[in-house]
């Protein structure tokens, strides 16, 4: 559940919430060591730490068969882990017993899209998942009573990915997110990062990760920087926000900004923000930017909407079409030359187009990804099968 892990933990919270008022009462088990201090919105049982290796955990196994008759649904978050080799055990070991067992759905949040499969950068991890799909996860999500998912787009890609897929069925939920506190949290994040002050920027905020096309939107600023400096125009400086710097890719990518200097001038290094310093990056930003090469849903993105900010991403974010239909913001291809065309578009759009689109970011959000009718659409799905 740490959030510094990605989406996943923001969702579980989020249905978690909200299944409350429908009188759902949850748990929720994970393998994080036992002095977490991050927010959960629901009983939480530690039995971590896990291996780094398949997060395998001694204690997990153990605490299922004490536990798992005592709850009528049983919600897999995330594939590809132990979690689901000692569920499908368990859930069989009583099966057998003609105990009864509780339903079991599966949510892969993105982790059964194509692009974990096609990517050249990812092949050792292509065939140990290809290995495993044959093992046990094609039983995972064959044997749930229902797979759900969080965009109409990531249900269609995943069916595509690994032979032998037949869930009994599927369903798209959606994903929501809360509404934001007021504009007030602004100063929160300049008082943070105070040389950002009467600066006009862009927003990345997103975990520093290979998948999310950092590289490729570094290029791209590179390149339509120097076009619209001839044009006595300036390019925002762009923001890049989130969790990884770190680490063996972040440092690759500090590289690359030391090697330019374009972007030694431009490009900022915020890490981690939560809280008000993370929504007052928001409401400051000119735009929100995600050069992304796959995302399931794209929660900051919707944050960035609820700001009532546009918003500048690919099309391999698979909410690309609510963005396109809602005319919120530009799509292109998830490449240097469809993230120089985000930058050229956005710099092209006059105030009244900018304008408009903030309106339509703020509309869209309100009439699709409020978090509330997401987790009406999870409550009927675990009503319906029961």
């Amino acid at each position: 559940m740490n959030p510094k892990l990605g989406g996943v933990s923001h969702a579980v919270n989020t249905y978690s919430k909200h299944l409350n008022r429908f009188n759902i009462s949850s748990t929720i088990v994970t393998v994080d060591p036992q002095n977490v201090d991050f927010y959960v919105a629901a009983n939480l049982v530690t039995l971590g730490p896990s291996s780094q290796f398949w997060r395998y955990s001694a204690l997990y196994k153990p605490w299922l068969e004490n536990h798992i008759l005592d709850y009528d649904i049983v919600m897999l978050h995330g594939i590809w882990l132990y979690q689901d080799y000692a569920l499908l055990k368990v859930i069989k070991k009583y099966a057998k017993g003609n105990k009864s067992v509780p339903k079991l759905f599966v949510m892969p949040h993105g982790m059964l899209d194509p692009y974990f499969q096609k990517s050249k950068k990812r092949l050792l991890k292509a065939i140990r998942n290809f290995i495993y799909w044959q093992l046990v996860q094609k039983q995972v999500i064959n044997e749930a009573a229902c797979v759900l998912y969080t965009s109409k787009e990531e249900m269609l890609a995943s069916s595509k990915t690994f032979w032998g897929y037949k869930p009994k069925k599927v369903l798209d939920i959606g994903l929501g997110v809360p509404e934001p506190p007021k504009k007030e949290p602004t100063n929160a994040f300049l008082l943070q990062h105070p040389n950002l002050a009467d600066t006009r920027y862009l927003l990345f905020l997103g975990r520093i990760d290979i998948k999310k096309g950092i590289e490729e939107l570094l290029d791209a600023y590179d390149l339509v920087y120097n076009k619209f400096w001839a044009q006595r125009k300036n390019l925002p400086k762009l923001v890049i926000a989130g969790p990884g710097i770190d680490t063996k890719y972040g440092q690759l990518l500090l590289k690359r900004v030391a090697q330019s200097a374009c972007l030694v001038d431009n490009i900022y290094f915020a890490g981690m923000l939560s809280g008000a310093v993370k929504w007052g990056a928001f409401y400051g930003c000119e735009s929100f930017i995600s050069p992304s090469h796959h995302e399931s849903f794209g929660i900051s993105v919707v944050e960035a909407m609820a700001c009532e900010k546009p918003v500048l991403i690919t099309n391999k974010i698979n909410i690309y079409q609510e963005i396109l239909d809602g005319h919120c913001g530009f799509v292109e291809n998830d490449n240097v030359a469809g993230c120089v065309e985000l930058l050229t578009k956005w710099m092209s759009a006059d105030a009244i187009e900018r304008q408009l689109m903030s309106e339509n970011a703020l509309k869209t959000y309100q009439q699709i990804f409020k978090d509330e009718q997401a987790t009406a659409n999870l409550y009927h799905a675990l009503v319906n099968e029961q």
